[in-house]
């Protein structure tokens, strides 16, 4: 995931996470959460403000890599390849190109088209979004995420996951974030979850 890439790079720098916040003028506690996938993680003005301070250090990754691992890795050479220069001349990949590399590379991936306004504004139609599925056991790390969700009675939907009764387990709440549009799920009612994808990956369509 997006977190894990920017850990990986940060740390590839040598610099620890505080002199890295220091450096290139970032609040630590925003680069701890982007570190982490907490609050959404890693945004899109985030990441060229990152890509930005590792080009200072000498490390040359693309915005399709760091947000989405697609396209050309990083590269650490002392000069700037000339393929990272020239991506801009060249025809930009799909969307269902880029799918395909995502799937590729995660084993368990699965995606989804959005169709409809429940998600706004987080998420919104004509948005193809993919995360790599998870087991139940690891739900509880993913408490008050927006992730893919296949809950035992309905189609796979984009919602954010809620636990907020302990007891009932294997129950969570599964919350729309539009309250101008009708939702496919209950606020007050408990569902039972298949399986469910943390989003990782976002393209317009």
């Amino acid at each position: 995931m997006r977190a894990q890439r920017l850990k990986r790079l940060r740390k590839t720098t040598g610099l620890s996470r505080k002199d890295f916040s220091k450096k290139y003028n970032i609040s630590p506690g925003t680069l701890q959460n982007w570190e982490t996938a907490r609050f959404g993680g890693l945004t899109e003005k985030g990441a060229t403000l990152i890509i930005s301070a590792l080009k200072c250090e000498q490390i040359f990754c693309t915005f399709e890599w760091l947000m989405y691992q697609s396209g050309i890795g990083p590269n650490f050479e002392n000069v700037e390849p000339s393929n990272l220069k020239e991506t801009k001349k060249h025809k930009l990949s799909t969307p269902q190109e880029d799918l395909i590399v995502f799937e590729r590379l995660n084993q368990n991936a699965i995606h989804l088209k959005i169709d409809d306004n429940t998600m706004l504004p987080h998420f919104k139609p004509k948005q193809l979004v993919a995360g790599t599925k998870k087991t139940n056991k690891q739900i509880a790390h993913y408490n008050g995420h927006i992730c893919i969700v296949k809950p035992t009675c309905l189609d796979q939907h984009v919602v954010r996951v809620i636990k907020t009764h302990p007891s009932e387990k294997n129950f969570y709440n599964l919350i729309h974030l539009n309250p101008l549009v009708s939702s496919v799920t209950n606020l007050n009612k408990l569902y039972m979850i298949e399986y469910f994808a943390p989003i990782e990956w976002i393209r317009n369509i």
